[in-house]
């Protein structure tokens, strides 16, 4: 064979296999290491105006600043999967209105639990073990404003536009079922000089909560709202990207933006309390 004919087909063949591989599509999947802890930081601003049956709004805003430490213990090969415990540290919390007192009040001590990381990036409470309400109550507030802390990683390989279910566990917030928000891998990028893909995340989530079955925390007086009934039903429509580290699969950024529309009935005070309101999300590796 001529030695331009044979470099040719060489050429030919490896674009071919470019080409398969991008058909194909990469198989994401996050990096678990023993003994090793990562750091988050973690803000929020939250704007929510309520409207009152006296017919007045009451509008309110909360900003805070927390640190999110992820200590990797011991890893299961076979599963690809680790446990981990997650601390919840509130670093700064500003608030105007009603709400600023009420802030004023809280206990802003570490909010610990247990959990299991498998290698998609999903993190999932041990509910064997006793846990904090708070730390319940945290996880759900963190899973009914975005998509979580890091990006749910799909099952099977993907390609640049492909799309994959987040699955958004139940809990004391969003109710009795687990539910879906919709990831799409949208496009390769750089972040702090990392290669990384960006994978939007969107969709519509119901609320559900029933504030008078919730346990107070621990060495928190009783709860005010136990014996009373008192709802809140609503939605939320997430919209946010997540940027994940094409070497290890790491969130190493994500940021959300979620609108929020619930009603509050108290029907023993003959109350029914519409409310919107926007929560802001950024969540970055240090």
């Amino acid at each position: 064979m001529p030695k331009f004919t044979r470099t040719t087909t060489l050429a030919t063949m490896a674009i071919a296999s470019l080409a398969l591989a991008a058909q194909d599509g990469v198989l994401l999947r996050r990096e678990l290491k023993e003994n090793t802890t990562e750091v988050y930081k973690v803000e929020t601003m939250t704007q929510q105006t309520m409207s009152l049956p006296t017919g007045m709004e009451q509008e309110f805003k909360i900003s805070a600043l927390s640190t999110y430490t992820v200590k990797t213990g011991k890893i299961d090969p076979a599963k690809g999967t680790a446990a981990v415990e997650v601390i919840n540290q509130i670093d700064k919390v500003d608030a105007d209105g009603m709400m600023a007192s009420m802030m004023g009040k809280q206990d802003n001590k570490p909010i610990k639990f247990s959990a299991v990381m498998d290698n998609r990036g999903r993190l999932v409470m041990d509910t064997t073990k006793a846990l904090d309400p708070q730390a319940m109550m945290m996880a759900g507030a963190q899973a009914a404003g975005n998509s979580g802390m890091f990006v749910e990683l799909p099952e099977k390989a993907v390609k640049i536009g492909d799309t994959w279910d987040v699955v958004i566990p139940k809990s004391p917030m969003l109710g009795k079922t687990d539910q879906k928000l919709v990831a799409k891998l949208a496009r390769e990028d750089k972040l702090n000089g990392k290669d990384v893909y960006v994978v939007a995340v969107n969709g519509t989530l119901n609320i559900e909560i029933d504030p008078s079955q919730m346990a107070p925390a621990s060495g928190a007086g009783s709860n005010p709202m136990a014996g009373q009934k008192m709802t809140v039903k609503g939605t939320v429509t997430v919209s946010g990207e997540g940027f994940v580290e094409k070497a290890t699969g790491k969130t190493l950024k994500m940021e959300s933006v979620a609108k929020t529309k619930s009603k509050v009935e108290m029907p023993d005070m003959g109350l029914s309390i519409d409310g919107t309101g926007t929560v802001t999300t950024k969540v970055a590796l240090q």
